[in-house]
């Protein structure tokens, strides 16, 4: 929510998050985790959660990252390849530590391959 009214240009900020991490048992002594914005840009902000919570309200996203690039297909499923598994695995057992793995998104209708970042 915080990150929402952020980039509508607002300067919002969280209260007590931290506290509330760190002891979810005073989350309710606390009042939860507040958002907190400027007396002048409180309208605006109460318009803007009202919008996101009766569903008004789109995700900006490009509508061509969830398409195949080779065929332009929808059906696209997400892989890790089983080398990054197994790295994955032997890292934790040994370190204790786990790591960062690529994933792959499949696309179901031309069998194409991409490698996500």
């Amino acid at each position: 929510m915080c990150a929402m009214l952020q980039s509508a240009g607002i300067p919002a900020v969280t209260a007590d998050l931290n506290l509330v991490t760190l002891d979810w048992a005073i989350s309710q002594a606390l009042g939860g985790v507040k958002i907190q914005v400027p007396e002048a840009d409180v309208e605006e902000a109460m318009q803007l959660i009202a919008a996101y919570h009766a569903g008004d309200l789109t995700c900006g996203k490009d509508d061509d990252a969830d398409r195949c690039g080779a065929c332009g297909s929808e059906d696209l499923g997400v892989v890790v390849p089983n080398s990054q598994k197994a790295l994955a695995l032997g890292v934790f057992v040994l370190l204790g530590a786990p790591i960062y793995t690529s994933t792959q998104r499949v696309c179901n209708t031309c069998g194409a391959v991409e490698t996500e970042s």
